[in-house]
């Protein structure tokens, strides 16, 4: 991930109260807020490697500069702390946690009862196909139960959708048919029974 801020290497000096750091940048002796309200005393320390950047006068801010990182034992720590997210978020969105590959973020920052989680994710496979037609809206009377949105006369065509659904959720040697053998074996598990899994499949014997 890149940062689109543009960081500055100063020396940490003090810091006066939870969210100001005085820091060395360049000879000049400047005041930069801090996001992290923590206690870092041990990352803190005078003279350590820190990581600033520049404020806008627009921005109406009382400090014109923000501390990001600190150098610790040879390693940059964030002092921001949206920025692991904002690592997090671009690394979903282009695929590079191999664990969460077949997933897309839905909402961020998702909340149920007094629990925050900072990401609510989908998995794309089960998301097939997603619409609706009603053939009785249209004026003609058909047995379809996808009927085309362009011609309700004919079916729709399921080959295009399912074929990218496939692709996209990287699923091989399966066959638009294994879904009537897939709907089968749920049903015949549900506890139905073999002569309504037999009508239901349009099958004209249970052999």
């Amino acid at each position: 991930m890149k940062i689109r801020e543009q960081l500055l290497k100063g020396k940490f000096i003090e810091r006066p109260n939870r969210f100001l750091t005085v820091v060395d940048v360049n000879g000049s002796i400047v005041e930069s807020h801090l996001p992290d309200p923590g206690r870092l005393k041990e990352l803190l320390t005078p003279g350590a490697e820190l990581y600033v950047s520049f404020v806008p006068k627009t921005s109406h801010r009382k400090t014109q500069y923000t501390t990001w990182m600190v150098r610790y034992n040879d390693t940059l720590v964030s002092l921001v702390s949206s920025l692991p997210n904002r690592f997090v978020k671009e690394s979903l969105e282009s695929g590079d946690l191999p664990m969460f590959k077949n997933f897309q973020i839905i909402k961020p920052e998702y909340t149920v009862g007094r629990h925050r989680f900072d990401f609510l994710l989908e998995e794309r496979r089960q998301r097939l196909v997603k619409g609706t037609f009603n053939s009785q809206n249209s004026g003609i009377d058909n047995q379809l139960v996808f009927p085309s949105t362009i011609d309700p006369k004919r079916h729709f065509d399921f080959r295009r959708p399912f074929e990218m659904a496939l692709k996209e959720s990287a699923i091989e040697d399966f066959r638009w048919n294994d879904l009537r053998h897939c709907a089968a074996s749920y049903l015949v598990m549900a506890g139905e029974n073999m002569r309504t899994v037999t009508q239901i499949l349009g099958h004209k014997s249970m052999c």
